[in-house]
């Protein structure tokens, strides 16, 4: 498998690919983008397809800055929803133990009771 790297730019028709080493392509969408150079890639270099890996790089300006940091938050966020998700199982499993109705653990972790059954029911991640 072989890296290419491709520079997307806006123009008034959509996006001119810059793609190293290759040459240059447009794209009429940034969604197919990487598609299009794949295939100009392909029939530039006769690479095999499924040996081409296109590395997209959009060239947005200062927004583009913003939405990098924005993806870093989001995964951020989302790695700390899995563990909230985590405690919430082993705390549910812990309060049943220790004799809790589902009704008073729902109430303490601020769920439904068909949550805390979800809860308690799911299976243990390895290391718990």
């Amino acid at each position: 498998m072989t890296d290419y790297k491709t520079r997307a730019t806006r123009w008034a028709k959509g996006w001119e690919l810059h793609v190293d080493g290759v040459g240059v392509t447009q794209s009429r969408t940034l969604a197919t983008a990487a598609d299009e150079a794949r295939d100009y890639i392909v029939s530039q270099t006769g690479t095999a397809e499924s040996d081409v890996h296109v590395i997209l790089d959009s060239d947005l300006g200062e927004i583009g800055g913003r939405i990098a940091a924005m993806r870093r938050m989001r995964r951020r966020a989302e790695a700390e929803q899995i563990k909230a998700g985590q405690e919430s199982r082993r705390i549910a499993r812990e309060l049943r133990q220790q004799g809790f109705s589902i009704s008073d653990i729902a109430a303490v972790l601020d769920v439904s009771r068909g949550r805390v059954s979800q809860l308690v029911a799911a299976k243990p991640e390895i290391g718990q």
